[in-house]
């Protein structure tokens, strides 16, 4: 949402090439793995510019009114609720693809993934000690609304003194659910079982926590949802105005993404359901 508008669409628009070079990070495939990607990730793509772009739109319209008006506690409520649909809608229907794709493995791409797993741990990790909380937050919110104002800035600090950083925990929660994901791999259940199990590793990640992690995801995600709520009840006339035009931009760009639409693709192969 923070790119340009012909940035969103280049990016929507080779959605598929991106996926695959960062899955290309964790696992070298093989050319009918590939051809099946291609395929499925078509049809999914397929779902999500048909059924879920006008969703997008349709809020964001909705959203840019409510900010015209003026933002309340109940507006970010609803931003975030919607945002959340969004994100949890589009992983479950991709469940189906990535399950049939890594239960497809072998022994050698699983070790692969396994290892890539563990360097991007420690990559993770790196970036997130390097984290400037103020210099971050303020740059994202400056290419929404523009310049915060003195007072704006002055919460962006008092929330950077109290942002906890994840370090070590996060990535002890990463480790267990990796792990559980390649015992899933390991122990190769039938299709229908492993789609069930991916679900739950996808959708409900927070199984996987440790009480420090979740203690510590509770306060941060309560302290963004906080100090964004106070920036966009405090917006001047002119950020107001700014962030208006930044929604409505973005509600054009998803109808016209839409109205892209091609026919459904013919139907994928299988790798092991068949």
């Amino acid at each position: 949402m923070l790119l340009s508008g012909c940035a969103v669409k280049l990016a929507y628009n080779n959605l598929d090439r991106l996926v695959r070079w960062q899955t290309a990070d964790y696992i070298d495939f093989t050319k009918e793995q590939r051809e099946f990607f291609d395929a499925r990730f078509d049809e999914y793509w397929h779902w999500h510019r048909g059924t879920q772009l006008p969703r997008y739109s349709a809020y964001l319209r909705q959203l840019s009114s409510e900010v015209e008006a003026g933002f309340d506690e109940a507006a970010a409520a609803r931003l975030e609720e919607n945002v959340l649909s969004w994100i949890t809608d589009g992983m479950d229907a991709s469940i189906p693809l990535m399950t049939e794709l890594l239960l497809s493995l072998d022994a050698d791409q699983r070790a692969e993934l396994a290892t890539a797993m563990a360097e991007q741990n420690m990559k993770l990790l790196e970036e997130e000690e390097a984290f400037e909380f103020v210099d971050s937050v303020e740059d994202n919110y400056r290419r929404f609304i523009g310049r915060l104002t003195p007072e704006q800035r002055l919460v962006v600090s008092d929330a950077a003194q109290r942002y906890q950083r994840y370090g070590e925990t996060w990535i002890a929660y990463r480790q267990d659910w990796q792990a559980e994901l390649m015992a899933l791999l390991e122990r190769q259940p039938d299709y229908d079982v492993a789609v069930a199990e991916m679900r739950l590793l996808v959708l409900e990640r927070e199984r996987w926590y440790s009480p420090e992690m979740k203690e510590l995801d509770e306060r941060n995600t309560a302290l963004f949802r906080e100090l964004g709520t106070y920036v966009f009840t405090t917006l001047s006339d002119r950020q107001r105005k700014r962030a208006v035009n930044r929604i409505n931009d973005y509600a054009d760009i998803f109808d016209s993404l839409h109205r892209s639409l091609k026919p459904a693709p013919d139907p994928a192969p299988c790798l092991i359901r068949c």
